[in-house]
């Protein structure tokens, strides 16, 4: 498992590459 501070930036990256 992800740490979740790791699991944070993977979100944030998802979401720039949705906008």
């Amino acid at each position: 498992m992800d740490f979740p501070e790791k699991q944070t930036i993977k979100n944030i990256i998802k979401n720039n590459k949705f906008n």
